[in-house]
């Protein structure tokens, strides 16, 4: 049920839930590879530096493959622990975030800006990285809008759409 404040921000347009089912096995999948490369990466890394200096780059691939998938794989989890219940809601003159028992009521107005850095190709789109709205808010506060919404490429378009819509109003 929409609260006084959610209904300030006009009518109400639809709702964008966040699939964590999606994005729990891909996180652990990718914190398991980070895992297995760092222990590939630990005897390569030995026989470098005991060795003729031979294998170097074999080794810095490895750890930059490691490290790839521990911090992807570690933020992958942290944000689906983080987010149960995760949804934004779309409405006229605004966007409603809810997640764990949290709601965030957000006019057009109280962005500051927002930047896409989406990378829409196969391994993306597999990834949950298609889309990767950061939403700035006037308060220095930020929403992460990911490919694990529903709908999450029309959602971006159409916010970015107003907020830029919004700050020519206001000028």
């Amino acid at each position: 049920m929409a609260r006084d404040d959610e209904r300030a921000l006009g009518r109400f347009i639809r709702n964008h839930p966040t699939d964590n089912d999606r994005r729990w096995p891909i996180a652990v999948g990718a914190l398991l590879v980070g895992l297995v490369l760092a222990g590939v990466s630990v005897p390569v890394t030995l026989e470098v530096f005991s060795g003729d200096g031979g294998g170097a780059r074999t080794a810095g691939l490895l750890w930059g493959g490691a490290l790839i998938g521990l911090y992807g794989g570690g933020a992958g989890v942290v944000r689906t622990l983080k987010r149960h219940g995760e949804v934004f809601v779309l409405r006229e003159d605004g966007l409603v975030y809810r997640r764990l028992g949290e709601t965030l009521v957000v006019p057009w107005t109280a962005i500051r800006g927002t930047a896409e850095r989406g990378q829409n190709h196969a391994l993306g789109r597999l990834m949950g990285w298609d889309v990767h709205l950061v939403i700035r808010l006037r308060d220095g506060g930020r929403l992460l809008l990911t490919g694990y919404t529903e709908d999450a490429s029309r959602l971006s378009a159409e916010i970015r759409a107003a907020v830029a819509n919004a700050e020519t109003r206001t000028e």
